[in-house]
Protein backbone atom coordinates (compact mmCIF):
# COMPACT_ATOMS: atom_id res chain seq x y z
CA UNK A 1 0.00 0.00 0.00
CA UNK A 2 2.98 2.49 0.66
CA UNK A 3 4.67 1.72 -2.31
CA UNK A 4 0.97 2.60 -4.24
CA UNK A 5 1.06 5.93 -2.33
CA UNK A 6 4.67 6.88 -2.99
CA UNK A 7 3.77 5.96 -7.24
CA UNK A 8 0.98 8.13 -7.12
CA UNK A 9 2.73 11.08 -5.03
CA UNK A 10 5.76 10.78 -7.68
CA UNK A 11 3.40 10.87 -10.95
CA UNK A 12 1.16 13.57 -9.00
CA UNK A 13 4.89 15.47 -8.92
CA UNK A 14 6.25 14.59 -12.59
CA UNK A 15 2.10 16.00 -13.56
CA UNK A 16 2.70 19.23 -11.77
CA UNK A 17 6.29 19.87 -13.10
CA UNK A 18 5.36 19.23 -16.75
CA UNK A 19 2.28 21.91 -15.98
CA UNK A 20 4.62 24.33 -14.65
CA UNK A 21 7.00 23.96 -17.15
CA UNK A 22 4.69 23.58 -20.13
CA UNK A 23 1.65 25.41 -20.03
CA UNK A 24 0.72 28.22 -22.23
CA UNK A 25 0.00 31.82 -20.53
CA UNK A 26 -1.91 34.33 -22.94
CA UNK A 27 -1.02 37.98 -22.50
CA UNK A 28 -3.05 41.04 -23.89
CA UNK A 29 -1.79 43.18 -26.36
CA UNK A 30 -2.89 47.09 -25.20
CA UNK A 31 -2.23 48.33 -28.57
CA UNK A 32 -4.97 46.02 -30.29
CA UNK A 33 -7.22 45.51 -27.23
CA UNK A 34 -10.37 47.86 -27.65
CA UNK A 35 -11.36 47.30 -24.12
CA UNK A 36 -14.67 45.77 -24.65
CA UNK A 37 -14.64 43.39 -21.76
CA UNK A 38 -15.80 40.00 -22.67
CA UNK A 39 -12.17 38.46 -22.50
CA UNK A 40 -12.51 39.44 -18.76
CA UNK A 41 -16.50 38.31 -18.48
CA UNK A 42 -15.85 34.88 -19.86
CA UNK A 43 -12.46 33.81 -17.81
CA UNK A 44 -13.53 31.16 -15.68
CA UNK A 45 -10.51 32.13 -13.29
CA UNK A 46 -11.27 35.85 -13.55
CA UNK A 47 -7.26 36.08 -14.38
CA UNK A 48 -7.98 39.07 -16.38
CA UNK A 49 -8.73 42.18 -14.86
CA UNK A 50 -8.40 46.62 -15.92
CA UNK A 51 -4.96 47.81 -15.00
CA UNK A 52 -5.71 51.33 -14.21
CA UNK A 53 -1.73 52.36 -14.69
CA UNK A 54 -2.26 51.37 -18.13
CA UNK A 55 -5.24 52.24 -18.93
CA UNK A 56 -6.13 48.70 -20.38
CA UNK A 57 -7.05 45.05 -19.56
CA UNK A 58 -4.07 42.43 -18.47
CA UNK A 59 -3.97 38.64 -17.76
CA UNK A 60 -2.56 38.02 -14.20
CA UNK A 61 0.34 35.06 -15.54
CA UNK A 62 0.56 33.87 -12.02
CA UNK A 63 -3.71 33.41 -12.19
CA UNK A 64 -4.22 32.14 -16.01
CA UNK A 65 -3.91 28.28 -16.79
CA UNK A 66 -3.63 28.90 -20.12
CA UNK A 67 -7.59 27.10 -21.33
CA UNK A 68 -7.39 29.75 -24.48
CA UNK A 69 -10.83 30.84 -23.94
CA UNK A 70 -9.88 34.50 -24.24
CA UNK A 71 -8.37 33.78 -27.15
CA UNK A 72 -10.93 32.30 -28.93
CA UNK A 73 -14.02 34.44 -27.91
CA UNK A 74 -11.76 37.90 -28.42
CA UNK A 75 -12.92 39.86 -31.51
CA UNK A 76 -10.04 41.47 -32.30
CA UNK A 77 -7.56 39.31 -32.13
CA UNK A 78 -5.60 40.97 -29.47
CA UNK A 79 -4.45 38.10 -27.42
CA UNK A 80 -1.34 36.21 -27.88
CA UNK A 81 0.83 33.38 -26.21
CA UNK A 82 2.74 34.53 -23.92
CA UNK A 83 6.44 32.92 -25.50
CA UNK A 84 9.03 34.81 -23.68
CA UNK A 85 8.52 38.11 -25.54
CA UNK A 86 9.19 41.17 -23.81
CA UNK A 87 7.14 43.85 -23.03
CA UNK A 88 8.29 47.90 -22.45
CA UNK A 89 6.06 49.92 -21.14
CA UNK A 90 6.20 53.74 -19.85
CA UNK A 91 5.40 57.60 -20.56
CA UNK A 92 6.91 60.33 -22.45
CA UNK A 93 6.55 63.66 -21.07
CA UNK A 94 7.13 67.08 -22.56
CA UNK A 95 10.17 68.26 -20.16
CA UNK A 96 8.93 72.09 -20.44
CA UNK A 97 6.32 71.37 -17.09
CA UNK A 98 5.93 67.70 -17.18
CA UNK A 99 2.70 67.41 -19.13
CA UNK A 100 1.99 64.32 -20.94
CA UNK A 101 3.02 64.08 -24.36
CA UNK A 102 0.38 61.87 -26.78
CA UNK A 103 1.93 60.79 -30.37
CA UNK A 104 5.57 60.29 -29.80
CA UNK A 105 6.96 57.61 -31.45
CA UNK A 106 8.64 54.89 -29.69
CA UNK A 107 11.15 52.81 -31.52
CA UNK A 108 13.40 49.57 -30.82
CA UNK A 109 14.88 48.15 -34.26
CA UNK A 110 11.95 48.03 -36.30
CA UNK A 111 9.27 47.99 -34.21
CA UNK A 112 7.14 50.75 -32.89
CA UNK A 113 4.22 52.30 -31.81
CA UNK A 114 2.76 55.65 -30.65
CA UNK A 115 2.25 57.24 -27.22
CA UNK A 116 -1.41 57.50 -26.46
CA UNK A 117 -3.50 60.20 -24.84
CA UNK A 118 -2.30 59.53 -21.76
CA UNK A 119 1.25 59.77 -22.95
CA UNK A 120 1.93 56.10 -22.12
CA UNK A 121 3.00 53.71 -25.00
CA UNK A 122 3.69 49.76 -24.87
CA UNK A 123 6.15 47.65 -27.76
CA UNK A 124 6.60 44.12 -27.14
CA UNK A 125 9.77 42.52 -28.38
CA UNK A 126 12.06 39.45 -28.58
CA UNK A 127 14.78 38.93 -25.95
CA UNK A 128 18.01 41.09 -27.01
CA UNK A 129 19.88 44.20 -26.96
CA UNK A 130 18.00 47.32 -28.17
CA UNK A 131 18.49 50.99 -28.40
CA UNK A 132 14.72 52.43 -27.33
CA UNK A 133 14.48 55.88 -29.63
CA UNK A 134 11.48 58.32 -28.84
CA UNK A 135 10.86 61.23 -31.15
CA UNK A 136 7.91 63.81 -31.59
CA UNK A 137 7.86 66.60 -33.84
CA UNK A 138 9.13 70.28 -32.22
CA UNK A 139 11.01 67.48 -29.38
CA UNK A 140 14.91 66.50 -29.57
CA UNK A 141 15.06 63.16 -30.10
CA UNK A 142 15.47 60.66 -26.71
CA UNK A 143 18.12 57.75 -27.34
CA UNK A 144 18.30 54.76 -24.63
CA UNK A 145 21.10 52.72 -25.72
CA UNK A 146 22.28 48.76 -24.57
CA UNK A 147 18.82 48.43 -22.97
CA UNK A 148 19.14 44.42 -22.30
CA UNK A 149 15.80 42.80 -22.26
CA UNK A 150 15.68 38.91 -20.86
CA UNK A 151 12.77 36.44 -21.47
CA UNK A 152 9.64 37.51 -19.70
CA UNK A 153 10.70 40.90 -19.00
CA UNK A 154 8.19 43.71 -18.03
CA UNK A 155 10.42 46.66 -18.20
CA UNK A 156 9.74 50.58 -17.59
CA UNK A 157 11.19 53.01 -19.74
CA UNK A 158 10.30 56.78 -19.66
CA UNK A 159 11.27 59.42 -21.32
CA UNK A 160 11.51 63.43 -20.88
CA UNK A 161 11.47 65.39 -24.24
CA UNK A 162 13.03 68.50 -24.38
CA UNK A 163 11.42 71.45 -26.80
CA UNK A 164 13.35 72.42 -29.71
CA UNK A 165 11.63 75.63 -29.85
CA UNK A 166 9.10 77.16 -27.53
CA UNK A 167 5.81 75.79 -27.88
CA UNK A 168 3.10 77.99 -26.51
CA UNK A 169 1.01 75.90 -24.45
CA UNK A 170 -2.59 76.58 -22.30
CA UNK A 171 -2.10 73.39 -20.37
CA UNK A 172 -2.47 74.29 -16.63
CA UNK A 173 -0.40 71.34 -14.86
CA UNK A 174 -2.11 68.25 -13.98
CA UNK A 175 -1.74 68.62 -10.28
CA UNK A 176 -4.37 71.86 -11.02
CA UNK A 177 -6.79 69.88 -12.89
CA UNK A 178 -8.93 66.75 -11.11
CA UNK A 179 -11.17 64.65 -12.93
CA UNK A 180 -12.90 61.58 -10.90
CA UNK A 181 -14.58 58.52 -13.03
CA UNK A 182 -16.86 56.67 -10.77
CA UNK A 183 -17.28 53.60 -10.55
CA UNK A 184 -14.49 52.09 -12.76
CA UNK A 185 -15.08 49.89 -14.65
CA UNK A 186 -18.78 51.19 -15.60
CA UNK A 187 -21.28 48.54 -15.70
CA UNK A 188 -24.25 49.22 -18.20
CA UNK A 189 -25.63 46.11 -18.63
CA UNK A 190 -29.50 47.81 -19.51
CA UNK A 191 -31.23 45.37 -16.90
CA UNK A 192 -31.47 48.41 -15.09
CA UNK A 193 -32.50 51.87 -16.15
CA UNK A 194 -30.29 53.28 -13.54
CA UNK A 195 -27.16 52.32 -14.67
CA UNK A 196 -25.14 55.21 -15.14
CA UNK A 197 -21.65 56.55 -14.82
CA UNK A 198 -20.82 59.55 -12.78
CA UNK A 199 -18.11 62.21 -12.99
CA UNK A 200 -16.51 64.37 -10.51
CA UNK A 201 -14.35 67.30 -11.35
CA UNK A 202 -12.53 70.50 -9.93
CA UNK A 203 -12.54 73.66 -12.37
CA UNK A 204 -9.68 75.28 -11.13
CA UNK A 205 -10.62 78.95 -12.84
CA UNK A 206 -14.46 79.92 -13.81
CA UNK A 207 -14.80 80.24 -17.72
CA UNK A 208 -16.51 78.02 -20.76
CA UNK A 209 -16.04 74.96 -20.58
CA UNK A 210 -16.72 71.63 -22.68
CA UNK A 211 -16.66 68.20 -21.12
CA UNK A 212 -16.97 65.56 -24.06
CA UNK A 213 -17.07 62.01 -24.38
CA UNK A 214 -14.44 60.33 -27.14
CA UNK A 215 -14.46 56.85 -27.98
CA UNK A 216 -10.82 54.66 -28.24
CA UNK A 217 -10.70 56.01 -32.01
CA UNK A 218 -10.60 59.68 -30.96
CA UNK A 219 -14.08 60.14 -32.05
CA UNK A 220 -16.79 62.51 -29.90
CA UNK A 221 -19.73 60.82 -28.87
CA UNK A 222 -21.37 62.90 -26.44
CA UNK A 223 -21.22 66.50 -25.24
CA UNK A 224 -21.38 66.33 -21.41
CA UNK A 225 -20.91 70.07 -20.82
CA UNK A 226 -20.70 73.40 -23.29
CA UNK A 227 -20.81 76.38 -21.32
CA UNK A 228 -19.22 79.00 -18.46
CA UNK A 229 -18.45 76.32 -15.29
CA UNK A 230 -17.82 78.18 -12.07
CA UNK A 231 -14.77 77.70 -9.84
CA UNK A 232 -15.09 74.34 -7.79
CA UNK A 233 -16.29 70.62 -7.98
CA UNK A 234 -18.87 69.89 -10.68
CA UNK A 235 -20.83 66.60 -10.51
CA UNK A 236 -21.86 65.10 -13.79
CA UNK A 237 -24.23 61.90 -14.57
CA UNK A 238 -23.86 60.13 -17.83
CA UNK A 239 -26.49 57.65 -18.48
CA UNK A 240 -24.57 55.79 -21.62
CA UNK A 241 -25.90 57.22 -24.84
CA UNK A 242 -24.23 59.12 -27.10
CA UNK A 243 -25.68 62.31 -28.44
CA UNK A 244 -28.12 60.38 -30.88
CA UNK A 245 -29.96 59.08 -27.91
CA UNK A 246 -28.07 55.15 -28.40
CA UNK A 247 -26.63 53.14 -25.89
CA UNK A 248 -22.73 53.11 -26.39
CA UNK A 249 -21.21 49.53 -26.89
CA UNK A 250 -18.55 47.87 -24.91
CA UNK A 251 -15.06 49.41 -24.71
CA UNK A 252 -12.58 51.64 -23.35
CA UNK A 253 -13.80 55.39 -23.58
CA UNK A 254 -12.31 58.90 -22.70
CA UNK A 255 -13.81 61.58 -21.13
CA UNK A 256 -11.83 65.32 -21.36
CA UNK A 257 -12.12 68.32 -20.12
CA UNK A 258 -11.46 71.57 -22.50
CA UNK A 259 -10.98 75.21 -21.81
CA UNK A 260 -9.24 78.15 -22.97
CA UNK A 261 -6.87 77.51 -20.51
CA UNK A 262 -6.16 73.85 -19.45
CA UNK A 263 -7.48 70.69 -20.45
CA UNK A 264 -7.96 66.97 -18.60
CA UNK A 265 -7.98 63.53 -19.73
CA UNK A 266 -9.39 60.57 -18.26
CA UNK A 267 -9.61 56.35 -19.79
CA UNK A 268 -12.76 54.54 -18.34
CA UNK A 269 -13.83 51.18 -19.20
CA UNK A 270 -17.67 50.03 -19.77
CA UNK A 271 -18.58 46.84 -19.56
CA UNK A 272 -21.84 44.89 -20.46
Amino acid sequence: MKKIIALFGLILMIILFSYSIFRIVYQINPGICNGCGQCMIECPLEAIFFDEEIGSLRINPEICDGCGLCLNICPYGAIYEEDGRVVIKGTVLNSNGGFLLRNATIQADTVSTLSGMFGNYFLTLDPGIYDIICTAENFADSVINDVELSEYDVVEINFSLIPQIQISSNVLPESEIKLICFPNPINLSGKNRNDKATFNCFIPESGFSEISIYNIRGQKIKTLVNKVLETGNHKLIWNGKNDREKIVSAGLYIIEIKTDKYSKLKKFLIMK
